[in-house]
């Protein structure tokens, strides 16, 4: 049975969903988590355009990085609407993001369990960087 997931991108400036992406399989911390930390470390969040690796020029700019370097080949990544809210999600993933110039957060992560009756169980809040760890932990507990 596959392991579904959320991915939604917020920009801090809008508080609104960007987008939202459903992961139809291995949808857990210790695989799509991983994914999404291994992406989010290294970027630095920039106010306009840089040449420089690893930087996205706003939350909008993050979520389509995000959707080039996963959605590779047809099924499993798709785009949903923004407003999604039962897929049969197991796990949601909630990337917030904004400019560090602005005093606001730079890529907070949230992540929620789905238990009965579409009821939401907060798993994880935290910067990338803290993202990272616990997605390592949650592999090494699963092994």
């Amino acid at each position: 049975m596959s392991t579904h997931a959320l991915v939604r991108f917020f920009d801090v400036a809008e508080g609104a969903p960007l987008v939202t992406l459903y992961v139809h399989a291995d949808g857990h911390p210790e695989s799509a988590g991983a994914d999404l930390a291994g992406f989010l470390v290294p970027v630095v969040m920039t106010q306009g355009v840089s040449t420089a690796r690893h930087t996205a020029a706003g939350a909008g700019c993050l979520a389509a990085q995000y959707i080039a370097r996963f959605k590779t080949c047809p099924g499993d990544t798709y785009v949903v609407p923004y407003d999604t809210k039962d897929m049969d999600q197991d796990y949601e993933y909630e990337v917030t993001a904004g400019f560090p110039s602005r005093g606001d957060s730079v890529k907070l992560v949230t992540v929620y369990s789905h238990i009965a009756n579409g009821a939401r169980h907060r798993l994880f809040s935290g910067d990338a960087e803290a993202f990272a760890e616990y997605c390592a932990a949650e592999a090494k507990e699963g092994k």
